[in-house]
This record gives structure tokens, sequence and C-alpha cells, in this order.
């Protein structure tokens, strides 16, 4: 009677496995299809027009070293639940649940990275509005800050980060010309600005050429190129430096960016496609935000899991002949892993 009464209870076991792991895979068959129709978007999107390709922040290999750690921590409790050391098994867990976090910590930060070198969901790859020298230009002491594309110079040398500052300092209060009065300027004189090399006089809390306000869309043109220089940024909304940070592909070929004008096989692009250039969005950053977003959705997912496991664990919940939830929250975490892996490698060698 004995053995009837468990040879059932076995049965079941496996009955019970065996739909788990269906809705798991199932699951998983989702996610693999939702990925693999947004890195087939990236590809085609790639190939049709201009496209930034973006130097990964480091934080990203971190994660990646990270969440595969823990995979082998959770292999190694599962081991230990085989062999009835729960305890052990448990302590496991928890580093893996450790690993996991700092996994989502690494994430944010790569995340944030990108953010500030003015990756976004949706932005322009080019600044126009704000581009230094197309109207504006900043002087000190009657003298040019001449500007490269990506770094500012003053007599011929690089300005220090501190003179820099100083500009952005200066800069400030022009942000304030949108509302009923613009703040009051500090050191004018010593710096001074130019409208297409023509003067620009500052007095009564107000900018002048040839004693008439500026018109209101100069006030605009103005506005974005203080903006510009505070949040660094230059011919572009990205921030760095062209060739080491991004570079720009057309049609899937590379463009150069020299003396502030585009080339492409040694030719200056038509104005044509300086035109699309100029209307173009940064899709690059706009699907690998996405990626990121959307795969840490599952990685919360993966954290909850952990932290039910560690629990079920240390309650003694698993048995040597008994731990599906085990087995099933460690398959959702080794695929969590494996579809970061991927994506991570795509990134670096399709991107």
């Amino acid at each position: 009677m004995e053995q009837n009464n468990q040879f059932p209870e076995g049965e079941n076991l496996q009955a019970e496995e065996k739909i788990k792991k269906n809705l798991l895979w199932f699951g998983i068959f989702s996610i693999i299809m939702l990925f693999a129709g947004i890195t087939s978007g990236y590809i085609v999107a790639r190939d049709s027009s201009f496209w930034v390709n973006l130097k990964l922040p480091n934080y990203f290999m971190w994660s990646t070293i990270l969440v595969l750690t823990s995979s082998v921590f959770l292999i190694l409790a599962g081991r230990n639940v085989k062999a009835k050391k729960n305890k052990l098994a448990g302590v496991f867990i928890s580093i893996s649940l450790l690993l996991g976090l700092l996994f989502g910590y690494t994430q944010t930060k790569g995340f944030y990275q990108l953010s500030n070198q003015g990756n976004a969901l949706t932005a322009k790859i080019i600044n126009l509005e704000g581009r230094y020298g197309e109207y504006f230009t900043l002087y000190k002491n009657d003298k040019e800050i001449s500007f490269d594309g990506t770094y500012f110079y003053y007599e011929g040398e690089k300005v220090s980060e501190a003179f820099k500052q100083d500009m952005q300092a200066f800069l400030t209060p022009i942000l304030s010309i949108r509302e009923v009065k613009m703040q009051p300027l500090k050191k004018y004189g010593v710096y001074t600005i130019k409208y297409k090399g023509e003067q620009i006089v500052y007095q009564n809390g107000r900018f002048e050429i040839d004693q008439l306000s500026l018109s209101p869309i100069q006030k605009s043109r103005i506005w974005h190129f203080a903006e510009a220089i505070i949040k660094n940024r230059g011919d572009f909304y990205m921030i760095g430096e062209y060739g080491k940070d991004f570079s720009l592909n057309y049609k899937g070929q590379p463009i150069q960016y020299e003396n502030r004008k585009f080339y492409r096989d040694g030719q200056e692009i038509s104005a044509y496609a300086f035109s699309e250039l100029s209307n173009s969005n940064n899709r690059a950053s706009s699907f690998i935000l996405a990626f990121i977003v959307i795969h840490g959705l599952h990685w919360l997912a993966g954290i909850i899991v952990l932290m039910v496991l560690l629990i079920k664990t240390f309650k003694l919940k698993y048995t040597s002949s008994n731990y599906i939830g085990l087995k099933i929250g460690t398959i959702y975490w080794h695929f969590l892993g494996i579809l970061w892996l991927y994506l991570y490698l795509f990134l670096n060698f399709i991107h």
C-alpha cells in the first residue's frame, strides 16, 4: 500500500513540474519574440538613414559579469538542496540575489551615463539651434573664444575646466530671457557676445543691436546658444568627442567629421543629405534605452523570484526529491542572464 501511495505522488510531482516548465517556456518564448522583433527593427533602422554609433558604458560590461556569476551560485544552490544542505543552499541564493541587485545597480548607472551624455528616447542627432558660431560667438577681453566642435580654445590654448565653468556661469542668466525680464548679466564687458560678427550691447536688462532689442527669433537663438554651452553640447546633442565617444553612419557607410563639416568617402555630404541629418533623430539611443528598460522589467520579476526562492529555502520548503520551484526560478534567471549577454554582444558587435 505504501508503494501504491508513493507512486501517484511521484507522478503528481512530474506532472506539476511539466506544467510549470511548459508555462515558463511559453513565457520565455514570448520574451524572445519580443526582443527578436526589436533587434530586427534595430538592424533595419540602422541601414536606412543616419545612425549614431554609441560607445557603451563600462557599467554594462560589469553588469554582464555580475549576472552570469549569479547564475553560477544558483547552480550551486540547486546541488546543495539535492545534497540536503538547505542552509548552504540559502547562502548561495543570498549571494546570487546580491549579485542580481548589483546587476540592476550597474544597469541603472549605465542608463544614467548614456542619458547624461545627451542620449534620450527621443532626441535629434545634431544641434543646429544652439550651434556655436552659427549666429552667436563668445568673446573674452575682445578676444574670440573659438570652438572646434568638441573643445573651446582661447588665445590658441584649450580652455581649462575652470575657464569653461566661468563661461557657463556668465551665460546662465540668459536662460531667463524667455521670462518677462532677463536676469542681470555679470561680467558683461569682460565677456561679450557677437551676432554674426556684430557686437551685441547689453544695457537696461536687455540685448541690443544698433539700439534695437533682439527680435523674438534672435532671442530664441541666443537662448539655445547659452543652453548648448551650459550643457556641454557642441554640434551634436550627444556629449563627447567624435570618433571616440560616438560617430555617425549613413546607410551603413561611416561619416567623417572634420572642421565642423561632414564627409563621406572623402567628399562633403550633399545639401540634401545634410538636410536629412538635420531632421534625423538619434534612433540608436531610442533602441538601446528601450532594450534596457524592457529587460529591466524582466530583471525586476527575476529579483522577486530570487527572494521567494531564498525564503522557501531557509524555511526548508525544498527537499532533495521536490524542489520544482527552485528549478523553475533558476531556469528563468539563467534565461535573463543569457538574454542580457545576447543584448550586450549584439550592441557591441552589430551596433
